[in-house]
């Protein structure tokens, strides 16, 4: 997502290697057995609605960006990460409640944009 300034990259991973690599580089790690309708990575939308792991609810995203002091000028860029209709990921949250990792994952690692 150049307009942020990042790169998202995803991989999939083995028990032992989520571990290694979630507790080194704090990177956050989604079920693939979850994740079975493939993944689109987009920005946010109009009445998109979230449930972090944790949370007792859905909440509009839009509240939760909010909450955590996204510009206006970005909320409409940020990332979010959907299966099927579902969105499992949205940025600087938890997983969805029930997408998190037990066996093999999904490793989502940002890094900064760097154009080619």
């Amino acid at each position: 997502m150049p307009q942020l300034g990042l790169t998202f990259r995803f991989k999939i991973v083995t028990p032992g290697e989520a571990e290694t690599s979630y507790n080194s580089r704090r990177l956050l790690r989604l079920s693939t057995t979850r994740l079975s309708q493939g993944l689109v990575l987009r920005s946010a939308r109009p009445g998109d609605r979230f449930q972090p792991q944790g949370s007792r609810k859905t909440t509009k995203l839009k509240e939760l960006v909010r909450q955590h002091r996204i510009s206006s000028g970005q909320r409409s860029l940020w990332p979010v990460l959907e299966s099927g209709a579902e969105i499992v990921w949205v940025r600087g949250y938890p997983p969805a409640a029930g997408v998190s990792a037990a066996k093999q994952a999904v490793v989502i690692e940002e890094e900064p944009y760097r154009p080619a």
